[in-house]
């Protein structure tokens, strides 16, 4: 506002033929000017000059039971907290509760309560002395795929060990005999004994070296 400063609950001017309007000034409060030794009212929306009604007596009295804004501290005005002064660096909380609502990052066992002794029933929170906590205890029958075995070998080179002929895939027929059943020579299969009878008539090399 020109040619005027804030009081408290009231506004001064000093400068010659400063007139305050309704938009300056909240209904009942008054406005000085000292240069014109003029008083101003607010009634309403109209800023009435009500000097007539005051003597330059009442007037000075008027002005020395208020405190001019540059005698107040900042904050006084601006009402900014960063204005105060004095501020406490910390803020200790007092002693005070709050309920699981209040408590961002509570985990899903806090609304449970654990047992006064002994195991935990199945609405409450085992505790670490619970008789069932125990590595010895048996699991029970279970899977698991063979992605889920660790410590595997890298090979699994097989130990000295035998087989039967029904684990043996590509055996023939003759696999099960023994020696003494491809003999005396009638007893085998025709082809089996054109395979024969052509060993039979290969030349004795003992023989030939005589011959």
């Amino acid at each position: 506002m020109p040619g005027f400063e804030q009081y408290v609950g009231l506004l001064v001017s000093h400068e010659a033929g400063a007139t305050p309007g309704a938009e300056h000034i909240a209904p009942g409060q008054l406005a000085f000017n000292t240069a014109d030794q003029r008083i101003f009212a607010r009634f309403g929306d109209d800023v009435v000059d009500i000097t007539d009604g005051y003597s330059r007596h009442t007037v000075d009295q008027l002005l020395d039971a208020k405190a001019s804004s540059s005698e107040l501290a900042k904050v006084a005005t601006t009402g900014a907290y960063a204005d105060l002064i004095g501020k406490p660096s910390s803020y200790p909380p007092s002693q005070h509760t709050h309920t699981l609502s209040q408590v961002t990052d509570a985990g899903t066992a806090a609304r449970l309560n654990a047992p006064a002794n002994g195991n935990a029933a199945s609405s409450e929170v085992v505790t670490g002395d619970d008789s069932r906590l125990s590595d010895s205890r048996p699991p029970t029958s279970h899977q698991h795929s063979w992605s889920e075995v660790t410590g595997k070998p890298s090979s699994y080179p097989p130990s000295q060990h035998t087989h039967t002929l029904s684990q043996v895939t590509d055996a023939g027929t003759a696999a099960a005999s023994d020696v003494t059943d491809f003999e005396p020579r009638g007893s085998v299969s025709a082809a089996e004994a054109r395979v024969v009878h052509r060993i039979d008539q290969r030349p004795d090399p003992l023989l030939m070296h005589f011959l």
